[in-house]
């Protein structure tokens, strides 16, 4: 039997601004869109590059400042258009 290459559902997280409710999907955030900041300023994303040597095929992780609310991130499965089709439990912040 042939291994399907691109298997769908695919999973992506969502990074969303609970304050101001603008969200991101972080594979967006890269080296062409590096940084980013909500429109009421609480939430900047950028990146930040791994140390070699690294088997992430980006080469950096995604990172995430607050300044008055924690973000809220979960995941979601996209069907082969983008779609959202199903949206995952959001991730607890560990204090």
């Amino acid at each position: 039997m042939e291994e399907e290459e691109n298997l769908w559902p695919k999973s992506k997280t969502i990074i969303r601004c609970t304050i101001c409710k603008k969200k991101w999907f972080s594979v967006d955030i890269n080296r062409d869109n590096e940084k980013a900041e909500c429109t009421c300023g609480n939430l900047k994303l950028g990146i930040l590059d791994m140390t070699p040597p690294t088997r992430a095929p980006e080469g950096f992780f995604v990172t995430i400042k607050y300044k008055e609310a924690y973000p809220e991130l979960y995941e979601v499965h996209v069907d082969e258009s983008g779609k959202i089709v199903k949206k995952g439990k959001a991730l607890e912040r560990n204090s």
